[in-house]
């Protein structure tokens, strides 16, 4: 009896894995009435090496999420504004920190043992009309794992935009 609950145990752990989740932790609480904010450009730089899928990603991510919920009157997008000053409210101004990779093709070949994609973000809102920096926090999307049905990168990036547009949405 105990041998068969001990492989059922087992095969549960390996179908439902572990969750995926994301965190925020803020590094400069708000300084000022965000309220006031109507408009925002979404700028995303890295500092890890061949980050541009991720940038892309998370981009397309933030920009499409902020505009279906309509809180800011105009979102844009910092890859496609023009060179010249953009007129907005507010820069939101997302740096990828870390980054670490699991592929379907790392799943295919170790399985769970390929472990959670992580995705590490330093996000500053900037008041545009003066450069000052009003509040940061750092955001941190992991995708499922513990299974060979885990999820990879891509996973990771959405935990990490949801954890952005979450705290955007309860502070403005």
């Amino acid at each position: 009896m105990k041998t068969k609950s001990f492989v059922l145990l087992i095969a549960a752990l390996v179908v439902v894995g572990c969750a995926s989740k994301g965190t925020v932790v803020t590094t400069q609480p708000l300084a000022a009435k965000t309220s006031d904010f109507k408009t925002m450009l979404i700028n995303i730089s890295s500092q890890v090496p061949g980050a541009e899928m991720e940038k892309t990603k998370l981009e397309s991510m933030l920009v499409s999420t902020l505009r279906q919920n309509r809180k800011f009157e105009k979102v844009i997008a910092g890859s496609v504004a023009d060179a010249e000053e953009v007129s907005v409210d507010l820069h939101v101004n997302v740096t990828i920190l870390k980054v670490r990779r699991v592929t379907s093709g790392d799943r295919v070949m170790v399985g769970a043992l390929a472990g959670r994609a992580k995705l590490l973000c330093d996000v500053e809102l900037v008041n545009a009309a003066d450069s000052t920096k009003i509040g940061a926090f750092r955001a941190q999307g992991k995708s499922s794992g513990g299974s060979v049905f885990a999820k990879g990168t891509d996973q990771a990036i959405r935990r990490a935009a949801e954890k952005i547009i979450e705290y955007i949405n309860k502070n403005f």
